[in-house]
């Protein structure tokens, strides 16, 4: 029997497994779309998509309670297919090159930016709102989830995170397309979906750091569009994390090299600014420090005893408090009236005056928070007491004398005197 037949089948076999790995590998690298082989940025490939019929506007509306916008993300107003708006990447006046930045969940891959906070009572948050787009989207949108995060600080320098959360609540088009400088007016393969997600969290002042990632149904990204200013190279200092938050680097355009920020919006109101403090008076002897305790004793005589005391007021509250007075009524007005020294919420202010004590002193302060003009925003009241020891005297009546201890010494001294005495008497007798 011939063995050609079976070396003609092997080879068929052979022909059509390759086949088959080129075709997977074509699906492979044809749902990867323009990620990259790292996912992590969406590029720039130079290719034009051709010019698009238009599609119709959808209803988005740009928030109405915003508290914060690290925009802008538009950069040009109406240039788009059918009236649309733009994000344009600066491709050949900047040589920029990334369209958008992977911040995929199932990848664990984030985005970070920071924002501050400079009202004194804070925000209470009702929503953020992110933006992403998935290549080759429908209008409607393919997002499906989002996950946030906020840092107390740099989350690349020990900033802690202090809130966070899950979901999606609403998403839709924003009616702004990414494109290029070359395919501007013509592109409509990258709308760029607004993702909410609603939250109850107040956010006293300070600076924080805002991280996110999102999920979408689609092979392709999704991707977060940098800020975009014409004519801007560096749009802000973004980070992007592809390792789960463990670091995170900067977000570099890969064509310009330069850092890039990520829009966001923030919901809510500017809460009140709540006043508050907590004054504490103690004493002590080192003058260069202060004590723990609000009592102390000190031995009496010698001119007196020199005490330190010190005066501490910590902001409680939600606001700064700028003007401080302090009245002792035994010392007097220690501060002010009205100095101007700013405590921030949170933070603490403190001062020492040393005085001589030549007895027993309770004396009573008052720590007062003015307007600046003299009028008390609010004040809190303490007391230290300094007792001076009384001298300790002796009463002869209390001393007790053991009689074995101090008559037998006595009465041999006095037998003594006695002898001697006879003893001279009898020499003058027989003289």
């Amino acid at each position: 029997m011939s063995r050609k037949p079976f070396r003609n089948i092997a080879a068929a076999i052979g022909t059509s497994i390759v086949l088959f790995l080129v075709v997977i590998l074509a699906i492979q690298v044809g749902a990867a779309g323009s990620q990259g082989p790292d996912a992590s940025k969406d590029l720039d490939d130079g290719s034009d998509p051709g010019v698009a019929n238009p599609l119709p506007l959808t209803d988005f509306e740009w928030a109405q309670a915003t508290l914060y916008d690290n925009g802008p993300l538009v950069s040009c107003v109406g240039c788009g297919v059918g009236g649309a708006d733009e994000s344009v990447l600066q491709n050949v006046s900047l040589s920029m090159n990334t369209l958008g930045y992977g911040h995929q969940l199932p990848l664990g891959f984030w985005i970070a930016d920071d924002f501050t906070v400079s009202d004194g009572g804070g925000w209470d948050v009702t929503s953020f709102t992110f933006f992403a787009y998935q290549t080759n989207s429908p209008i409607t949108s393919t997002i499906t989830d989002t996950n946030w995060m906020l840092y107390d600080g740099d989350p690349g320098s020990g900033g802690t995170m202090i809130a966070g959360a899950g979901g999606l609540d609403a998403t839709i088009w924003s009616n702004i397309y990414r494109a290029t400088e070359t395919t501007t007016g013509q592109a409509t393969n990258r709308p760029i979906m607004a993702n909410q997600v609603n939250a109850s969290l107040h956010i006293p002042a300070g600076t924080y750091w805002l991280a996110w990632q999102t999920d979408g149904t689609l092979a392709s990204g999704p991707w977060a569009p940098p800020i975009t200013v014409s004519g801007t190279l560096t749009t802000g200092n973004g980070y992007q994390s592809t390792d789960g938050g463990a670091t995170w680097p900067a977000a570099i355009d890969s064509g310009s090299l330069t850092q890039q920020g990520f829009p966001f919006i923030i919901e809510g109101t500017v809460a009140a600014a709540v006043p508050d403090m907590i004054f504490d008076k103690t004493v002590g002897l080192d003058v260069n420090s202060c004590a723990t305790s609000d009592e102390i004793t000190v031995p009496a005589g010698g001119g007196g005893a020199d005490v330190t005391y010190c005066y501490t007021m910590d902001n409680t509250g939600t606001t700064t408090l700028t003007y401080q007075t302090v009245d002792d009524d035994q010392l007097g007005t220690l501060l002010g009236p009205d100095a101007m020294i700013a405590v921030g919420p949170g933070q603490s202010y403190s001062f020492t005056e040393t005085a001589t004590i030549t007895e027993t002193t309770v004396n009573v302060a008052t720590w007062y928070v003015t307007d600046g003009d003299g009028t008390d925003i609010i004040s809190d009241t303490d007391t230290a007491t300094v007792t001076q020891q009384a001298p300790t005297s002796v009463a002869l009546s209390s001393i007790e004398f053991e009689t074995t201890n101090w008559l037998i010494p006595v009465a041999f001294v006095a037998m003594l005197s006695v002898a001697g005495a006879a003893f001279v008497l009898r020499r003058k007798a027989t003289a």
